[in-house]
């Protein structure tokens, strides 16, 4: 496999010296199939989520993560833009857990709560951990990165990968939670 990948590797930059000159190219690289997940199977995952257009969004998302989790395992992409896709992996997978909440959890937890308040109103309903709800805290927290004015260090050592596999495994205990949950969510809470 070593001279596979070395030989797509050669061939991709080929390809890009290429496109640099001549700004585009009428074949396209045909991407992977199998591996980045597709909308149907996510889709029916979230039957929990009762509007139509956000499962579709929600899995749309999914799709995108997935495409950020291929540039991560099959190139050898480094440092800084390694570091900005795992924060945009982050973003993502935080944006799928408060849709994903806010929309289970509608005539139950009112819309008024932020995100950490909901998780909070979440675990004294029953419908998460306490574990759980540190862990989406803590995405929330490292989401918070996506207001660029607000960052006070430098970006440079905020992401690694474990932080990715961390956001990812929150995302779907929290789907899982959720699914579990959805049938016992009745009672209204401003």
């Amino acid at each position: 496999m070593k001279q596979e990948v070395h030989k797509a590797g050669e061939l991709l930059q080929n390809i890009t010296d290429f496109v640099r000159k001549n700004g585009s190219l009428e074949e396209k690289v045909r991407f992977p199939r199998k591996y980045i997940c597709t909308a149907g199977p996510i889709q029916k995952r979230l039957a929990f989520v009762s509007e139509k257009n956000l499962r579709k969004s929600l899995s749309y998302n999914f799709i995108l993560v997935d495409v950020f989790r291929w540039l991560l395992s099959v190139t050898d992409i480094d440092h800084t833009a390694k570091r900005m896709l795992i924060k945009n992996c982050i973003v993502v997978f935080c944006s799928i857990c408060e849709s994903m909440m806010t929309a289970s959890t509608k005539g139950v937890i009112g819309k008024k709560h932020n995100f950490k308040a909901r998780t909070k109103r979440m675990v004294d309903k029953g419908i998460i951990t306490e574990d759980l709800r540190s862990k989406l805290d803590w995405l929330w927290d490292k989401r918070q990165a996506i207001h660029i004015y607000l960052i006070s260090q430098p970006e440079d050592g905020l992401y690694k990968p474990i932080d990715y596999m961390k956001a990812k495994s929150t995302t779907y205990d929290l789907l899982d939670a959720l699914k579990s949950s959805s049938q016992g969510l009745t009672t209204r809470d401003n």
